[in-house]
């Protein structure tokens, strides 16, 4: 039988979802959880990102021992939050958490660059302090973006870390008002 692994990371905690049609019936089954939140680094919350490789890793070998190989992978995490690498696809920085609220300040200056109404007519995305965009802005004025060569959403970094390919998946691009 196919099986399908949906994988589903959130601000606390994430979770490993198998799911499968039997007799014309949707079936979905939590495989793996784990606990997840923020660090603190020098001052800013952050995300571990090699911690939650970690745990992904983890739930495909829960996935193996149970002796299910799953057609498909699929990963979500919330939609802002983001990873900037280098050249050789290393992770420059910890990845910020929107929690965090430092973008807030870079929003307030980047109103002089285009204001929230211009945004959200280019965007059609709620104006909140956190979106991408204003982290990005943030990044660009602390000298961040100058250094790197590749951004990647969370989730699309951490299925670039299971299979080499960078890429942005679409769906979760809109949602960072670029």
């Amino acid at each position: 039988m196919a099986a399908y692994l949906a994988i589903d990371i959130g601000a606390s905690s994430g979770r490993h979802v198998l799911g499968s049609v039997e007799n014309g019936k949707l079936c979905l089954k939590e495989i793996y959880r784990f606990e997840n939140g923020f660090v603190n680094v020098n001052g800013t919350l952050s995300w571990d990102a090699e911690k939650l490789f970690d745990c992904v890793l983890q739930g495909l070998e829960a996935c193996k021992n149970a002796g299910v190989i799953p057609k498909t992978v699929a990963i979500d995490t919330w939609g802002v939050d983001y990873v900037l690498l280098d050249d050789g696809g290393n992770e420059l920085f910890p990845a910020v958490s929107y929690r965090d609220g430092a973008a807030a300040e870079a929003a307030k200056q980047m109103e002089g660059v285009l204001s929230p109404a211009q945004l959200y007519a280019k965007t059609g995305i709620q104006n909140q302090s956190f979106n991408t965009v204003y982290q990005l802005y943030r990044d660009k004025l602390n000298g961040k973006l100058a250094k790197a060569k590749h951004f990647l959403m969370m989730p699309d970094y951490l299925a670039y870390r299971l299979t080499g390919r960078m890429a942005n998946e679409y769906t979760n691009a809109t949602t960072t008002s670029l």
